[in-house]
């Protein structure tokens, strides 16, 4: 198990530098000068130049890159533009309320979409209403569903807060609406995996045997359903994080994704380089993580 987590976690560090250079590469394509977009048109030329000498876009892609990987190796991931902190300061503030609403959306998810999905197989009878209401959560993108929710449930209602650092009620819209797609997803999975398990041969016979309804949904049906569940929720975790982009944004939540949009607009490159790196390396951990559950879940993998 020590030699297999080393290997991997040997196997992260190529894909960590090709993530930075392909981030590196992609935000120097894109049009425009940046110091001139971030200084104004008014801005002479001499303060341009300062300006340009200041962001290090004045220097070869080779050296501008080496002096992002170069400190972002030792942890330090640059200053940011506009406000003058170090970036990973600015990133360990927001990277709590990121994290609590990409977390508590993905346990609500695997509670609700699971639950129902083995419920509905159990019981055929609520298979069409359930699939129905997946579809919904798949349809709606997140933002128009988070608009539709603030208007019902905060403007209407007066209910929950609109928006975000107003309490720990303030997190159930955003985590609703973060969650909808991946249980509805969730569901479907669980279901159609259910429904094959379900028609297994052995699980006529424990069911012969009069073992109990719970150990055998539980020993037999849902353990045997867990490797393609977990492959999922571990894809669906970064899809969380995407989507954590447009809610904080929709929810006015002070996270990494409403900080990153906003340092897309103002072309603050280290602030945008550190918070993908942060998010991409939380990605890799996640999916480390995973393959060690998968060892747990079967013992068989063990022996490879």
């Amino acid at each position: 198990m020590f030699s297999y987590l080393l290997r991997r976690i040997a196997q992260t560090i190529p894909v960590l530098l090709g993530l930075s250079l392909l981030i590196f590469l992609l935000l120097r394509a894109l049009p425009g000068d940046p110091a001139l977009l971030y200084s104004g048109f008014e801005a002479t030329a001499e303060e341009l130049a300062d300006l340009r000498e200041r962001m290090g876009v004045n220097k070869p892609l080779f050296s501008q890159y080496l002096s992002f990987i170069g400190p972002a190796l030792r942890g330090d991931l640059g200053t940011s533009l506009r406000s003058g902190r170090p970036v990973l300061t600015e990133l360990k503030m927001r990277l709590p309320v990121t994290a609590e609403l990409a977390g508590l959306s993905l346990l609500s998810a695997c509670f609700l979409g699971i639950g129902l999905g083995i419920s509905a197989a159990i019981k055929p009878k609520l298979i069409t209403p359930l699939y129905l209401l997946s579809i919904l959560g798949l349809s709606m993108p997140i933002y128009w569903l988070g608009l539709l929710l603030i208007l019902f449930f905060s403007i209407r209602l007066g209910w929950l807060p609109p928006a975000g650092g107003m309490g720990k009620s303030s997190l159930i819209l955003p985590v609703v609406t973060l969650m909808s797609s991946t249980a509805a997803s969730l569901f479907r999975l669980t279901l159609s995996e259910y429904q094959e398990v379900t028609a297994q041969e052995y699980m006529r016979v424990a069911k012969a045997k009069g073992i109990s309804s719970l150990r055998l949904h539980y020993k037999h049906g849902l353990r045997n359903t867990l490797i393609p569940l977990v492959t999922f929720i571990e894809l669906e975790f970064g899809n969380l994080l995407g989507g954590a982009v447009l809610t904080e944004s929709v929810f006015a939540l002070n996270g990494i994704g409403r900080y990153l949009v906003t340092s897309v607009v103002q072309r603050d490159y280290p602030v945008i380089q550190g918070a993908v790196m942060l998010i991409c390396s939380i990605f890799i951990f996640i999916h480390l993580v995973m393959d060690l559950i998968y060892l747990a879940i079967d013992p068989r993998l063990r022996r490879r």
